[in-house]
């Protein structure tokens, strides 16, 4: 024990320093390159050291220097002008999109389902409130990437780049950035574009009516129901999880009975949600090689203008009652 001890004071504390300090320089210096994989990997090695003083110290630093990356000018040669997201490939932005999506939804446990948590007391729920706010985010961006396109030809063309999205993400049975994306597509900000909206080609108009019709709202969503229940692959599935949410308020609202009993067949209903989550869940995840620079954008999506805002420039864009040729 006394050997031990001396090794302790004498090799394993000094070293576990000189460790801790420079790994915190490296993260000060180069900041930039752990981001998504390398943060989550320092963070293992941070929960790792006993000593809560070296846990302390290379916790500022990463709080300080990685999670505010939006807010760090970006060092030379790390990325030389703004990325635009209409340079990558449909299938690349819906693939990234998919495996970040993922993250949140493996990690949903059983009770964050239950008593309405999601709405009601959001800090029990808070891997479902991720997936809600970054659906909300996703639906807002389309809006802004579209409206922000100055002519109509090039808001056309973004119309049709995020279909083919939208489709690459039904795909690969990533029903939740599908929906998302449908979402903004139909935002105000967006089907009041008429004149824009009017020179997409038949081919983009029939395909976006045919993916709204999986996600039509009649008869509770039965036509995305049926594609769900019966989709067949070797890839993970992420629910469009706004239907299921929707189930489960009713089903907890009428969870009693007047007598004050429970409704077996509400809870079975409930069990059955969580039961069909734990199943898709058990997916090791997408397999696709991840692109580093996309990912960190579409995680971050940068400086996007709220909705309202978005509303405004659309408006700007196309006034209502104009001709075509009043515009663009």
């Amino acid at each position: 024990m006394k050997k031990k001890a001396i090794i302790m004071e004498k090799i394993t504390v000094p070293l576990r320093r000189r460790v801790t300090v420079l790994l915190q320089k490296i993260i000060v210096a180069h900041w930039h390159h752990f981001l998504n994989a390398p943060r989550r990997l320092t963070r293992c090695f941070i929960l790792s050291v006993d000593d809560p003083r070296y846990q302390t110290f290379l916790s500022r630093a990463i709080n300080k220097n990685v999670m505010k990356t939006e807010h760090h000018p970006i060092p030379r040669g790390v990325a030389s002008r703004p990325l635009d997201i209409f340079e990558f490939q449909p299938i690349e932005i819906a693939r990234t999109l998919a495996m970040i999506e993922f993250e949140n939804f493996k990690y949903i446990q059983p009770d964050e389902f239950l008593s309405q948590s999601w709405s009601k007391v959001p800090q029990k729920a808070p891997n479902i409130r991720a997936m809600i706010d970054r659906f909300n985010k996703i639906t807002n961006w389309i809006v802004y990437q579209i409206v922000t396109g100055e002519r109509i030809k090039i808001r056309v063309k973004r119309i049709k780049h995020f279909v083919r999205v939208a489709e690459e993400s039904l795909n690969i049975g990533d029903y939740h950035n599908f929906m998302a994306i449908l979402s903004g597509l139909y935002e105000n900000a967006i089907y009041r574009l008429k004149h824009t909206l009017a020179e997409n080609s038949p081919k983009v108009k029939e395909t976006q009516e045919k993916l709204n019709d999986i996600m039509s709202v009649e008869n509770s969503y039965s036509n995305y129901r049926k594609h769900l229940n019966n989709r067949q692959s070797n890839l993970p599935t992420i629910p469009y999880i706004g239907v299921w949410l929707r189930d489960l308020t009713y089903m907890d609202d009428g969870l009693k009975t007047e007598d004050g009993r429970l409704n077996r067949a509400k809870m079975q209903g409930i069990y059955s949600i969580i039961y069909f989550v734990q199943q898709l869940q058990l997916h090791d995840g997408y397999p696709f090689e991840v692109n580093e620079k996309l990912d960190n954008y579409l995680r971050h999506l940068p400086g996007i203008l709220p909705m309202e805002k978005c509303l405004e420039i659309s408006r700007s864009i196309e006034p209502k009652n104009c001709t075509r040729d009043q515009i663009d």
